[in-house]
């Protein structure tokens, strides 16, 4: 069957770039699935429709100096979508620090730790939550190549206590052309 999804946001931009202020983007949306979606704990049924809020806020708070992108921003964000029948994570938060140019003579590197944690619907028993702790450095080798190594703890992998916690290497790699 057919779906739409309809999303609306309003956000308000703080000090765009290149003022010479800290600049900071502040986000809240809200989002409608006009499908079908099989209940959690009944597959055989369905329910018509499904809805979320969102919130989030990105805020630098340091600047290296006024005519430089090179500072420290924390941000976090916020998912709630309600319906626990068929949403496995109806209710979601992150959040973290970035800081571009932590290290002397790199100032295009991106440094970043954050977090996610999320809480699992009722109607899946024995799930509880997942949480997920992220540290990840983006080396901007040239102007046109990025390598991104990555590291991930994830506690509770699946929303459920059975499952031993888990460790993501990851590495990335962006050409532009």
């Amino acid at each position: 069957s057919k779906a739409v999804i309809l999303i609306g946001e309003a956000s308000y931009l703080l000090n765009p770039p290149g003022s010479g202020e800290v600049e900071g983007v502040y986000k809240l949306g809200v989002f409608y699935d006009t499908g079908r979606f099989d209940k959690l704990s009944r597959e055989d049924e369905s329910v018509s429709g499904n809805y979320g809020l969102y919130m989030i806020l990105q805020q630098m708070i340091y600047r290296e100096n006024t005519d430089s992108a090179q500072g420290l921003s924390p941000w976090a964000a916020v998912t709630v979508s309600p319906d626990e029948t068929v949403n496995t994570f109806p209710y979601f938060i992150s959040g973290g620090l970035v800081y571009q140019g932590l290290f002397n003579g790199r100032d295009k590197d991106v440094s970043s730790i954050g977090f996610a944690w999320g809480g699992i619907s009722d109607d899946l028993p024995g799930l509880d939550y997942e949480f997920m702790l992220e540290i990840t450095h983006m080396l901007q080798t040239t102007g046109w190549m990025q390598i991104q190594p990555d590291f991930q703890w994830i506690v509770h992998p699946g929303g459920s206590s059975e499952i031993s916690n888990a460790v993501v290497l990851g590495l990335q790699l962006a050409v532009d052309i």
